[in-house]
């Protein structure tokens, strides 16, 4: 019996030697493909008429429960012919097929809706054509989604890092692997009501250094951020105890500063290496067919360099991770009342005397309010994590990283058995030369998808190749409403004028369904009123009540196209909807959190909004004139809007 062999069959492709029709996604910027052949030798058409057999499969050439193709097989003789692949909850396609002497194994096939196709060679005169559906939701260029996880959205630092510590505490053996943007080692992962006056011997256990030691190992990914702008900006985000670990070849702690070499055109627009999917390769997998290589991507590009991996995750045993916003750092901790007067939220080496001040309310903290998101995904996803993780990891190892002399490859751990009924999606943003851009496709197609609302909670605003996407769904879905929450953007910075277009776009064409908001906390002491904002580093995406994607990816282009990022996407409701309605109660106050439900919509939410922040601002303006004015601030929300001014002409895929 034949092994089923995978053959091009697309001309466009042939240089590269690449199988499958490709399909085109040009508002996603992604060419999709399938992987070169092994084998050189041609097939050649002997045939007068091919018996088909259609095998519907997933993108991910998975079997797919429930799908039809009709016809299920067919005789392709002289002329074209065409088949309808369909499965419930997937997209469907339309596949044309026709005899080719062009077309290796004698059939060309073309699909339409983002679905991949692949010719198997069988006995004689026939063939099998395994066509993968794809998804609404989830990206098809990024790894499998995976049902059967526990999902828990963590919605403040002070959460998102106690649950950190328990895993690590629960598994004192498990190997970690990690990865940040910024690593301080006396980081406290948590800190418990005697926080203020503990000594540093007693708080030093919490740390993350600490946790990480006496494992088999802990590997360690930081960035190594513009080290050619400026002298010594390669040590700029790590610190001399986690290099001294990279120094040492055997103590269990294994440490890369790994660079990101592309360089972002600084006027004019990057150009993306094309992301190919190799579809044959992924049907061998689950089909017991052969695996080809594929030919390896590469980009170089003459302008700045300013990229980095900005991940931002760890991953425990193989079997949890933890993916966010947040950075081994300490200004990456906070409650998610955003106290003004918390000292909680002091330095590692700050004196007792000076937390009791910050207690007492004589004096701010070191570091101010944080807004930010994580989130703890157990279960078959996470080893897709570990998998980005690994590939970034060895990559460091082939090109030589810092200290990636003295590091080892790993290996991925079997997959964990399902724990949970939560569909997650991991994806990421790579840097060519691995070259993956899933997290846009993702939030691409839930933007597509939306009818009722989307909610952007961002440090940027800035992401063209996205905003072209919500304002023509929002043209097309009249009940559409969008609600963004960001920060203020200075004169000096670099991508001031992106922020400035993208929200004049919404702001000119959707007056009455878009809302900028940013967030500020308040406290009065002795008739002094204090109201600080809040700085808004989270990079969170709602859309409707059923899609949430969060990770470290900004929105920004360059976290969509060559920025190192990491997210997680779930597209499941039952998980959603109450993760979405705990982060707006969180906004407008528990005085006010009755006023939404899991059941408020996009234009509900937004008329909420907007009144609390309008009467926020009206407060604030009112106590400024009169300090003894009545009444206090609901919730965080005050109302943003940018002066059209700028200072620096910059594409819009650099900052």
């Amino acid at each position: 019996m034949n092994r089923p062999r995978f053959q091009l069959t697309s001309p466009e492709f042939a240089p590269r030697r690449r199988r499958g029709a490709p399909v085109l996604l040009p508002a996603l910027g992604l060419a999709l493909g399938c992987a070169t052949s092994a084998t050189e030798e041609a097939v050649a058409v002997s045939c007068s008429s091919l018996d088909v057999r259609v095998l519907p499969v997933d993108v991910w050439g998975r079997e797919l429960p429930g799908a039809t193709a009709t016809p299920g097989s067919l005789t392709v003789a002289e002329g074209v012919k065409t088949l309808q692949a369909t499965a419930e909850g997937w997209v469907g396609t339309t596949v044309t097929l026709e005899l080719s002497d062009a077309a290796p194994g004698g059939l060309a096939a073309t699909a339409t809706d983002g679905a991949q196709v692949a010719v198997a060679l069988g006995q004689g005169c026939t063939r099998d054509l395994y066509v993968g559906l794809d998804h609404p939701i989830y990206a098809s260029t990024g790894r499998a989604p995976k049902e059967g996880n526990k999902v828990t959205l963590l919605p403040d630092g002070e959460r998102y890092w106690q649950a950190v510590y328990d895993d690590l505490v629960a598994r004192p053996t498990a190997r970690v692997n990690l990865t940040t943007w910024w690593w301080q080692a006396d980081f406290e992962l948590i800190r418990g009501p005697n926080h203020t006056t503990e000594p540093e011997s007693a708080r030093r256990q919490n740390t993350m250094m600490e946790l990480l030691q006496g494992r088999e190992p802990a590997r360690v990914a930081v960035a190594r951020f513009a080290e050619g702008l400026a002298g010594g900006m390669a040590y700029l985000n790590s610190d001399p105890e986690l290099r001294a670990f990279g120094e040492s070849p055997d103590d269990g702690v294994e440490v890369m500063l790994q660079s990101n070499r592309v360089e972002a055109p600084f006027q004019g627009t990057y150009t993306p290496e094309p992301v190919v999917i190799d579809f044959a390769a992924r049907v061998a997998e689950h089909h017991a067919a052969a695996d080809f290589p594929a030919a390896p991507v590469q980009a170089s590009l003459e302008a700045i360099e300013a990229a980095s991996y900005h991940q931002k995750g760890l991953v425990i045993g193989g079997e949890v991770a933890f993916i966010s916003g947040m950075n081994v750092k300490s200004t990456d901790w906070d409650t998610n009342a955003h106290e003004v007067f918390d000292p909680k939220r002091m330095i590692f080496v700050a004196t007792t005397a000076e937390r009791v001040a910050v207690a007492n309310k004589e004096v701010a903290p070191d570091k101010g309010p944080r807004k930010d998101y994580g989130i703890r995904v157990e279960g078959p996803a996470a080893r897709d994590a570990d998998d980005i993780l690994r590939v970034r990891w060895d990559h460091g190892i082939a090109v030589g990283a810092m200290f990636a002399g003295d590091q080892t490859p790993f290996e991925l751990l079997p997959p964990s058995p399902a724990v949970g009924n939560t569909s997650c999606q991991i994806v990421t943003t790579l840097p060519p030369p691995i070259a993956e851009r899933s997290i846009f496709e993702t939030q691409a197609k839930a933007v597509r998808q939306a009818t009722d609302f989307i909610y952007i909670e961002d440090q940027y605003f800035r992401a063209p190749m996205l905003d072209e996407l919500i304002a023509a769904a929002m043209r097309e879905q009249p009940d559409l409403h969008l609600v963004v929450v960001t920060k203020p953007v200075s004169l000096s910075d670099g991508g001031k004028k992106w922020t400035v277009i993208s929200d004049q776009t919404f702001r000119d064409e959707f007056p009455d369904r878009y809302l900028l908001l940013a967030l500020e906390t308040y406290d009065e002491v002795n008739g002094v009123h204090h109201f600080v904002p809040i700085d808004t580093h989270s990079k969170i995406t709602f859309v409707d009540d059923d899609y949430l994607c969060v990770g470290s990816a900004n929105k920004n282009n360059r976290g969509y196209l060559y920025e190192g990022e990491l997210n997680a996407a779930v597209y499941d409701r039952a998980m959603v909807s109450p993760a979405r309605l705990e982060v707006l109660q969180n906004l407008v106050g528990a005085e006010r959190a009755g006023e939404l439900s899991a059941t408020s919509t996009g234009r509900e939410i937004l008329t909420l909004l907007r009144e609390l922040a309008e009467a926020n601002a009206a407060f604030k303006a009112a106590v400024e004139a009169d300090p003894e004015s009545p009444g206090k601030p609901a919730g965080f929300v005050y109302p943003l809007a940018f002066s059209p001014e700028y200072l620096v002409e910059v594409g819009p895929d650099v900052f």
